[in-house]
């Protein structure tokens, strides 16, 4: 109901041609509030693993970020049907919520769009950065492949590479990232 009051004080009050008001949905609420509330869990864990220092207790973060990467698994392992009900649901274009958090590296990518306004800061990117865009490219980035001089209009040369989100997204344990990585309907 909130989500739909929403949508309906967008479509009164945005301005009429902004990407605000074209992707106004309730649905479209739903999937950004709970991408919303990822990012306040991950503060959240961030926020228990800092000591009285302000210093980062990295293996009991990581071991809680384990603990809800495999609650998750849990979750969708509980769901046989989960890749169908998405299908049907027809929201995967509002914002592809799992394949950001699963798969993509959705700060990296944000992060080289936003550079890319500077050429002093993409040319640093480059010169001192260039194997982490390579990186990215091979995990699906079109900014990345830009970045390397490809067109993004035609397939990638770059072939996706598991192993790097396995390693980058969990910890390197391949059961856990496959779980997850079918759990939404990939296959490995």
């Amino acid at each position: 109901m909130l989500a739909d009051l929403q949508h309906k004080f967008t479509r009164a009050f945005a301005p009429e041609f902004t990407w605000e008001q074209i992707m106004s949905s309730a649905e479209q609420n739903l999937i950004f509030w709970w991408k919303n509330f990822s990012i306040l869990q991950t503060s959240g864990v961030v926020k228990r693993n800092l000591d009285d220092k302000r210093r980062f207790k990295i293996n009991l973060a990581k071991a809680e970020l384990i603990r809800l990467i495999e609650y998750e698994a849990t979750i969708l392992e509980s769901v046989p049907n989960y890749p169908e009900m998405q299908s049907e649901a027809n929201v995967e274009e509002i914002h592809p919520t799992e394949y950001c958090s699963v798969s993509y590296d959705y700060l990296g990518h944000g992060v080289l769009c936003v550079l890319n306004s500077s050429e002093k800061w993409k040319a640093h990117v480059l010169s001192k950065h260039q194997d982490l865009v390579v990186e990215l490219a091979k995990l699906r980035s079109w900014a990345a492949r830009k970045y390397l001089g490809e067109d993004t209009q035609r397939p990638s040369s770059f072939d996706y590479e598991h192993e790097i989100a396995c390693s980058r997204f969990f910890f390197s344990d391949e059961k856990l990232y496959q779980r997850i990585y079918s759990g939404y309907g990939g296959q490995i």
